[in-house]
């Protein structure tokens, strides 16, 4: 991800994921790492929409890969991993929370606004240059 658009990304999204975990699979939870203000946003339901930056270290936690490591796609539509929920972790606490939908979305660097990956018209664009976004729900 480029500076700026990183420097975007951070402007829109309030905060900056650090280090991921892992997944789950046998829970469906999805284990993030974050700072301390991601985690106050979140917790006290001021952040309602988490999103992440995707690259190729974290592409197999957000999507269903193909054996050659590219990401699945039916119809054109990528393969998302179905969570149920997301656990967030800031050093000794954590907060879990259902996730109500998830979309990967791209941040057009020259106006900053955020398009659906289902509507982009560049065909161009891959996955590394686009975030996840999860709408979060409930604490579980």
């Amino acid at each position: 991800m480029s500076k700026n658009l990183k420097s975007k990304f951070v402007d829109i999204c309030g905060g900056e994921t650090l280090i991921k975990l892992n997944s789950d699979d046998n829970d469906n939870v999805l284990k993030l790492k974050v700072n301390k203000d991601t985690f106050k946003s979140i917790v006290s339901g001021k952040t309602k929409v988490y999103t992440d930056a995707i690259s190729p270290k974290n592409l197999s936690m957000f999507f269903v890969l193909n054996e050659d490591g590219t990401v699945k796609e039916i119809k054109g539509v990528p393969q998302l991993r179905k969570y149920e929920a997301i656990q967030f972790i800031n050093k000794d606490e954590s907060y879990t929370c259902q996730i109500n939908n998830a979309d990967v979305v791209y941040m057009n660097p020259d106006i900053g606004n955020i398009i659906p990956y289902s509507e982009l018209e560049d065909e161009n664009i891959d996955y590394t240059d686009c975030m996840i976004s999860y709408t979060l729900g409930e604490k579980v």
